[in-house]
């Protein structure tokens, strides 16, 4: 009923205010719950008046279902890179940041694991550890502005590659880790991103939320 009332509201708002209203809805079917952006276009007569409301709707589930996995990531992250700063003490800098990767492997439900870093002033980032398919590339360097670890640095903040072949920031490396979707998630030191943790998936089925 709640729902209903929703939708009624929403069908209300959008044939008073006459023009196009879009607002992201969880339905509720046989399959089990989806995510719809739905837009309400009002349909208009001869004279301008309002005879209805067009409807269409996109679904956004893998979207959302996404969004939450980075997250999902980003908390566990945080928790996970929290504790281990209180270890830097008693552990090499290079051997703690290899023990992150199994960590962050089933945070992000995949193994292909990247820790890129970045070294602006040589203009170049150098994935140092890695797991997975991504783990024969260990060494590889790339230049400045090449692929996701130099977009990570720029904006200091996770990005998201849906479709990581096609996206501006790719550049070859898709081809080399065999790659169709890619997390980046910056790892700062005194207010500086020095690595990205990178996670790749190799199918869409494969993205999902760790618990």
């Amino acid at each position: 009923r709640s729902t209903a009332n929703a939708m009624r509201q929403n069908d209300e708002k959008a044939l008073a205010a006459a023009e196009p209203l879009v607002v992201e809805s969880e339905l509720f079917g046989v399959p089990g719950a989806r995510w719809f952006q739905i837009t309400r276009t009002p349909l208009k007569g001869d004279g301008g008046e309002t005879l209805g409301l067009i409807f269409s709707a996109y679904d956004i589930t893998g979207e959302k279902q996404r969004s939450a996995q980075l997250d999902a990531w980003q908390r566990g992250l945080a928790i996970l890179l929290e504790y281990s700063s209180l270890r830097f003490d008693q552990v090499a800098e290079g051997d703690l940041h290899k023990a992150l990767l199994p960590w962050a492997a089933r945070l992000a439900g995949t193994q292909h694991i990247g820790l890129w870093h970045i070294q602006p002033q040589a203009q170049q980032a150098e994935l140092q550890h890695a797991t997975g398919a991504l783990a024969a590339h260990t060494g590889q360097h790339l230049h400045l502005g090449e692929d996701l670890p130099w977009k990570v640095w720029r904006s200091a903040k996770p990005v998201y590659l849906p479709d990581y072949p096609a996206a501006s920031a790719a550049g070859f490396w898709p081809g080399k880790s065999g790659s169709i979707s890619c997390i980046g998630v910056p790892m700062m030191h005194s207010g500086q991103v020095t690595h990205v943790l990178s996670a790749c998936y190799e199918s869409l089925a494969q993205e999902q939320v760790t618990p």
